[in-house]
């Protein structure tokens, strides 16, 4: 039996597009008794829909029903008012118009059994395609009704696809750029058509752009956004929560859903300084106008945040881990995105468009007659397009120009107007525009996002600090959260020209005085992944094994506590307000007091993992170490403090505290009884956390050091100190002396940059004779966040710190770029640092990006088969370089077969200027036994050059460094002789460096006597003019009597120079 009609050749009021019934069908007059029941045709006059096989005219058959769609519609406006409204247009009883919910699902079972046999027949034909491509020539509640029957029967055709665009993305297609009012919610009300393994497996569907359905649903905000979220499953495989996207903009490649949703932009309210009581809205600037669209389709920040961000986190709270192609997790992506779009605005503000965008003459306008409009300064994009139509996922669709939806930093934007407006001029062309005479007047008030945007961001902020901090997982986790990969910061801020900051500040030595005198070429983030420090005496002092007084000890832990909270306010000074892990290494004689400590963690907005080696520390010192989660102990046993530290004002009181670690020392209890009292420590806390705040602590209790090993840290740098005077080599003396002269007079120092050279080697300790003041402030390689690699600024064996000593003496003026290219502790000693030829290759790459002038590598690698491919491009850099290189010659001394080659010592380039090949010199000028002057270019002093007896040889490492020193202080000299640079504008610095190292070489030995070029007769006084002179006159550049002149000027200048002779 199938039901009356009611309501004769109706059609629905809302479909505009669905063809009218074929057919009209009247109603009987006669009804029950009861009335108001439906009246019903003999079964064998129930139409029957034609049998066909074609999902289109299946469609067509099942849309155009009339009894079905006064149905759906009755069925629609009950689930939106709750009852039907009345219509009596056919006169019929009132009853009949308002029929209960039940009756209208015993009609709609009825129809569904009356379809499903042909829509199970079309299935396989994807008919759910059909009905997904037809979908806005009908109503919502048809679509869904097909949909809904097609899926009851094969759940798993909601995970196919269409011309590559699943059957979501095809909804939130319709939802959004289609019919957005009429099919609000599509996409939420099809998921919940399926079972949760299928719905899951949908969601994780995606398109050309690797873009699945919450990618989509973040992008545009559609209705229920939250509930779609909520119900993807966190343990489906493919896992929707961490699936990539592919983007252009290289900070978005790679974005998960959170990413996304985190894009500042997608809550940043533009300012519109248009806005104003004199301007009507279509007077306004078209920045003014663009900002007004845009903020017009941001999401209200209360329900973005509520329904998308926190359901994102909840849903898969691991995805705080996942990284984008950027190298950015979700944390770092946001204030990232933040950064940028401030800077942006604040760009545009200080560099407006200026008129000549307006222009349209023949110079400007395309092939179609139009005015082309140049694009706008500013960086490349991001793919947010808020509004309704921005369907920028639609491969067959271009994105629509001028929309106002598109980014508000795309390099596709494009300006016709400027801050502020213009009255139409008399002059202007047949188009109404002048031609340009300028920029226009600026605003009064630069463009820049609203304070609520700003603080929004804030909120979301702190929501993932905590979110992050509460999750499981340890230190390494918390470092993938809150910070970008250390190989991607290096190459942005590479592309950017800039150097990063230091995520890691691990100092190799103790703590003194100095410290931060030494380190302050060093920049940090304002959040740190380790702080380590030392208060423990060195190995080498031998201050360390005498018996000290009780004075002597308290003047000691004075100054230690005075040097370290010194340190710590430089950190603060220096930006640094939260540090992941700090650990401490206190002086075992005398530890820091509780005073001391508490001003140290005072200076930190937060310590997450604390690590001080001071036994016995008390609560309310912790305490200032604010939102610990992981806390280490050190415990020499005594039960008061162990009863301290568990009781109800005890470590309970730490409201994050999740982990302790209790080191036990030897004390005053025995071995035994010390064991006793931390089980029963440990018994006691977990009880308190369980009894006060309902939850588990990890209570570890390491036990290693209770018999007092002694042990002490191991791999310090043993160039600590400063080098003591000795006699020096007579070359290298006159040099240093030139360069001290240099250095001593005020006029000599550099006003442009500094000379970089390059230095690579084990690492150079800032300390060493206070090398600080030279380095770069980042080195090769960068800081592992976990601190597992040692920094650059830690030399392995102390080769580097004396080969920096070498090059800063010679040239006061450099900037030292350290590699460390032997990040692993060696047996042997030195002269040349052990490295992996992979590293070596990287870092004379780094050294190249980061524009060294000088490259100083006092080491070689034997060229075998399993390292071809790096010696390769070892070669290929070094014949591309501009850079002036210098290496160790290879020396004799080893029992290899003649044929086996050494780089880069035997490599050859094109470019053969560039590299040059370094020997050892005795302090008779005459090469050293292991030097083969016939494979090297030059000889430089390696004898008496490093103070002390056990360095009277340098080798060929040391040659090396005082050729690169004596190259930085000619080069800047060169830079300082401003005057000069005419007579250098054809010649290169390697090509000069040749010429005059040549000229001052003995042709037998090939030393190059320095004496000659830095000792000053009597006379002369050390200036740049004077090197600068005598490099041109051996380079063969000016004749002598140029010199005598200059000389003779230089002689008669007012100036005293006597004075600065060191």
């Amino acid at each position: 039996m199938k039901p009356l009609d009611r309501h004769e050749g109706d059609s629905d009021s809302d479909d505009t597009n669905s063809q009218p019934d074929q057919s009209d069908r009247s109603s009987s007059d006669s009804a029950s008794e009861g009335g108001g029941d439906p009246v019903y045709f003999p079964e064998e006059e129930t139409p029957v829909p034609q049998a066909s096989t074609d999902p289109t005219t299946l469609w067509q058959n099942i849309t155009n029903d009339p009894d079905l769609r006064k149905l759906l519609k009755d069925w629609d406006e009950v689930e939106k008012t709750g009852k039907l409204e009345k219509d009596n247009s056919q006169n019929q009883p009132a009853e009949l118009a308002t029929p209960d919910q039940a009756k209208l699902e015993a009609l709609r079972h009825e129809k569904e059994e009356f379809y499903r046999p042909e829509i199970t027949k079309c299935i396989q034909q994807s008919f759910i395609h059909t009905v997904m491509e037809h979908a806005t020539a009908t109503t919502l509640q048809m679509t869904l009704f097909l949909l809904g029957l097609i899926l009851e029967q094969e759940p798993d055709q909601i995970c196919s696809s269409r011309h590559a665009i699943p059957i979501l993305h095809q909804a939130i297609d319709v939802e959004v750029n289609k019919e957005p009012v009429r099919f609000r919610g599509f996409t939420s009300r099809i998921c919940k058509l399926v079972d949760d393994s299928n719905r899951s497996a949908a969601i994780a569907m995606r398109n050309a752009k690797e873009e699945n359905c919450l990618h989509l649903v973040v992008r545009h905000n559609i209705h229920d956004a939250k509930g779609i979220i909520s119900s993807v499953s966190p343990n489906s495989q493919p896992n929707a929560f961490t699936q990539r996207r592919k983007s252009a903009a290289k900070l978005e490649n790679g974005n998960t859903p959170l990413h996304d949703a985190l894009h500042f932009e997608r809550l940043g309210r533009r300012t519109i300084p248009c806005q104003t009581k004199e301007l009507k809205q279509s007077d306004w600037c078209d920045e003014c106008k663009r900002a007004a669209k845009a903020n017009k389709y941001l999401p209200e920040f209360k329900g973005y945040y509520h329904g998308i961000i926190k359901e994102l986190v909840k849903g898969y709270p691991d995805v705080l881990k996942q990284h984008n192609s950027a190298g950015h997790p979700p944390y770092t992506f946001h204030l990232e995105t933040r950064t940028q779009s401030v800077e942006s605005l604040k760009r545009l503000s200080q560099d407006p468009p200026t008129a000549t965008t307006t222009l349209t003459n023949s110079k400007n306008k395309g092939a179609d007659g139009q005015a082309s409009r140049p694009k706008a300064k500013g960086k490349s994009g991001n793919d947010f397009k808020l509004g309704p139509r921005a369907n920028s996922w639609r491969l067959d669709k271009p994105p629509e120009k001028d929309h106002p939806n598109e980014p508000i930093n795309s390099k596709t934007r494009t300006e016709e107007k400027h801050m502020g407006t213009t009255a139409k001029d008399p002059n202007a062309d047949e188009d109404g525009q002048k031609e340009s005479e300028g920029a226009i007047e600026k605003h009064k008030e630069p463009w820049q996002y609203d304070s609520g945007s700003l603080e929004n961001s804030g909120r979301i902020v702190s929501y993932l600090e905590n979110n992050i901090h509460d999750m499981s997982g340890g230190y390494e986790d918390m470092i993938r959260c809150f910070f970008q990969d250390t190989d991607t910061r290096k190459t942005e801020a590479q592309n950017k020209q800039s150097r990063p900051k230091d995520c890691v500040f691990r100092l190799p030595t103790r703590v003194t005085h100095r410290t931060t005198n030494n380190y302050d070429f060093l920049k940090f983030e304002s959040r740190l992944a380790l702080v380590s420090l030392s208060l423990r005496p060195e190995l080498l002092d031998s201050s360390s094994n005498v018996v000290q007084s009780k004075d002597q000890l308290k003047t000691i832990a004075d100054n230690d506590a005075a040097n370290i909270i010194k340190v710590f306010r430089w950190l603060k000074d220096k930006g640094v307000t939260k540090i992941l892990k700090l650990v401490v290494d206190d002086n075992p004689d005398r530890v820091c007091s509780e005073e001391a400590i508490e001003k140290c963690l005072e200076c930190m907005d937060e310590i997450r993992f604390l690590d001080w080696d001071r036994p016995d520390l008390a609560v309310p010192t912790i305490k200032k170490a604010r939102r610990l989660i992981e806390l280490s102990l050190y415990s020499t046993g005594t039960n008061a403090v162990l009863h301290h530290w568990s009781d109800q004002n005890g470590l309970v009181q730490l409201p994050k505290l999740r982990k302790i670690v209790v080191r036990a020392e030897e004390g005053l209890e025995t071995p035994q009884r010390n064991i006793d009292n931390l089980d029963k420590f440990k018994k006691r806390l977990k009880k308190r956390f369980k009894t006060d705040k309902g939850q588990e602590i990890d209570v570890v209790i390491d036990k290693t050091d209770m018999e007092g090993s002694g042990n002490t840290p191991s791999g310090k740098d043993k160039s600590q100190g400063s080098p003591t005077k000795a006699s020096k080599h007579a070359g290298f003396e006159a040099a240093g002396k030139f360069a001290l002269a240099l250095k001593n007079m005020q006029r000599a120092i550099s006003t442009g940059r500094k000379v970089k050279v390059a230095l690579m080697d084990d690492g150079v300790n800032p300390e060493y004779s206070d090398l600080g003041t030279h380095l770069a402030c980042n080195g090769f390689p960068q800081s592992s966040l976990d601190g597992r690699l040692a920094p650059f600024y830690t030399s392995t064996k102390g080769h580097g710190s004396k080969m920096a000593w070498i090059i800063s003496s010679l040239c006061p003026f450099v900037e030292i770029l350290v590699a460390k290219i032997d990040n692993q502790d060696h047996p042997g000693d030195l002269p040349n640092p052990e490295l992996e030829v992979d590293q070596a290759v990287s870092a004379v790459r780094w050294a190249l990006d980061e524009g060294a002038d000088i490259i100083s590598m006092s080491w070689n690698f034997k060229v075998t088969p399993e390292v071809i491919d790096e010696a390769e491009l070892l070669r290929k850099m070094l014949d591309k370089s501009t850079a002036v290189v210098y290496c160790a010659a290879r020396d004799n001394r080893g029992s290899d077969p003649a044929d086996t080659r050494y780089y880069p010592a035997e490599c050859e380039t094109s470019q053969k200027e560039s590299l040059r090949k370094i020997g050892a010199a005795t302090t008779y000028n005459l090469p050293q036994k292991y030097v083969t002057p016939d494979k090297t270019d030059y000889i430089f002093p390696s004898e008496n050059v490093l103070p002390g007896a056990a360095d009277s040889d340098g080798g060929n490492s040391v040659a090396t460094a005082v050729a690169a020193g004596v190259a930085a202080l000619v080069l800047h000299c060169l830079r300082e002789d401003k005057a000069l640079d005419r007579l250098v504008k054809s010649v290169t610095p390697a090509k000069l460096l040749n010429k005059v190292f040549t000229k001052l070489q003995d042709s037998g030995t090939k030393y190059v006597d320095l004496a000659e070029l830095f000792t000053c007769k009597t006379g002369e006084v050390p200036n740049p003019r004077l090197l600068v002179n005598r490099v041109l006159v051996h380079a063969g550049l000016i004749h002598p009597d140029v010199e005598s002149s200059v000389l003779r000027e230089t002689s008669h200048n007012k100036t005293d120079f006597s004075s600065y002779l060191g």
